[in-house]
C-alpha cells in the first residue's frame, strides 16, 4: 500500500551576478557577455535546507523594438 503525500515546501531567496561585455555594441546595440548567474536561498521550510548557487552563462543582449 503506497499513500500519495504533497507537501509544500516554502522558500525565499534571492538571485545576484554580474556581466562582462565581450564586444562592443554594435549599430543594432547588440553585444555578447559572459555572465555569473547565483542565487542564495536564505530562508526554507521543514527539511529544505539553505543553500548558495553558482553559476556561468554566455549570454547575448539585442535592442528590441
Amino acid at each position: 500500500l503506497v499513500e500519495d503525500e504533497q507537501d509544500a515546501n516554502l522558500a525565499l531567496a534571492v538571485n545576484f551576478g554580474a556581466d562582462l561585455r565581450l564586444t562592443e555594441p554594435n549599430r543594432q546595440g547588440a553585444f555578447w557577455a559572459i555572465s555569473s548567474v547565483n542565487s542564495f536561498e536564505f530562508v526554507g521550510t521543514s527539511n529544505r535546507p539553505k543553500y548558495v548557487n553558482f553559476g556561468a552563462a554566455l549570454k547575448y543582449y539585442f535592442k528590441g523594438f
